[in-house]
């Protein structure tokens, strides 16, 4: 009898010759392991970081002070702010290698998102303008002028629009920190024709933005009243919801379910239910939390730029889990399966 194990065997006689040709089913591939990628502000490097053990990958040397990382849609490649000279710079997710020269865009550029239709947004803090990327060509399609100084950026679910906040003042001194004791302005871009469609005043010191799905709304964080307001996509306030101290940053769950927060100045991390918009739980972090992003494993990876730490934490739990070292002043995190 033939084994299970193989489908088919087919025999022929030739003379007193047997020959048997037999298919064995493959085994399949597993599949990839994510990598969280981080920008180190002091190394001016990115690094991969296996989800699997947490082990670090060698540096990727990026622009100066590498600030914020946004991905493809198929996870290949990603896309890092560099504020210091004003460029970003490509990664292959993959070889773990740059692509290109560094793309020109305006002063400070700081936020970025990309959208379904493949344009990378970037926030150019001190210049007051979007730079819209094609990542076909890694060329600069538009510049979009908006108020104040933007700062934070997200695509809607949709991909029709462009969502921006920004302070209303520029930095100011050789700080070149950002007044949140003044209202900010919210800025609707349509990614059709790259022209702004709505521009408001929206809470103090808005500091960052996040697209939710489900329900399809816009998460402002107001580190000036240490809030988040949630918005209705034409720009109608739903919701005022507490957090910790200057929330800087923020990200949603593949599901759609959680939105996480990082507080600053309070060292914490707020989880919020986005079905009925409440906190459900707040896990202090390390010292000065910055980037943030929810993985695919019920995980939130949270930067803390002044411990030189990356601390993952359990959604479940709602506690920290590991805490990986080795990466000088982290500040953009973000889980990316190649």
């Amino acid at each position: 009898m033939i084994s299970n194990k193989f489908r088919a065997a087919v025999i022929v006689l030739i003379g007193s010759v047997t020959i048997t040709s037999c298919y064995f089913p493959s085994t399949p591939s597993p599949p990839p392991t994510p990598l969280v990628f981080v920008t180190s502000l002091s190394s001016n490097s990115a690094y991969p970081i296996n989800s699997s053990n947490n082990s670090i990958g060698s540096a990727i040397s990026v622009g100066l002070t590498p600030s914020q990382i946004a991905a493809t849609a198929s996870g290949a490649d990603i896309y890092i702010t560099n504020q210091s000279n004003g460029t970003v710079s490509e990664i292959d997710t993959n070889k773990l290698s740059i692509i290109g020269s560094p793309i020109a865009v305006g002063k400070k550029p700081f936020g970025i998102a990309i959208c379904s239709n493949g344009t990378a947004y970037v926030a150019n803090t001190g210049s007051g303008s979007i730079s819209a990327i094609d990542t076909g060509s890694n060329s600069v399609i538009s510049t979009i002028e908006v108020a104040g100084s933007p700062v934070g950026v997200a695509c809607s679910a949709n991909g029709s629009q462009v969502d921006v906040t920004s302070f209303s003042s520029p930095p100011s001194g050789g700080s070149g920190q950002l007044d949140p004791s003044e209202p900010g302005t919210l800025t609707e871009i349509n990614t059709s024709t790259n022209q702004v469609s709505l521009s408001q005043t929206v809470g103090d010191g808005p500091n960052a933005i996040c697209d939710g799905s489900s329900p399809s709304v816009m998460y402002i964080l107001n580190s000036g009243s240490n809030t988040v307001s949630v918005y209705s996509q034409n720009g109608t306030l739903l919701r005022t919801i507490s957090v910790g101290t200057w929330p800087v940053a923020c990200s949603i769950s593949t599901n759609g379910n959680t939105l996480a927060v990082s507080n600053e100045l309070s060292n914490s991390l707020s989880v919020i239910n986005t079905q009925n918009w409440t906190v459900t739980g707040t896990v202090s972090t390390e010292s000065d939390p910055q980037g943030v992003d929810v993985g695919t494993a019920s995980t939130v990876y949270v930067s803390d730029v002044s411990s030189n730490s990356i601390q993952e934490i359990s959604l479940s739990s709602l506690s920290v889990v590991a805490t990986i070292t080795g990466i000088s002043s982290p500040i953009g995190v973000l889980e990316v399966t190649p």
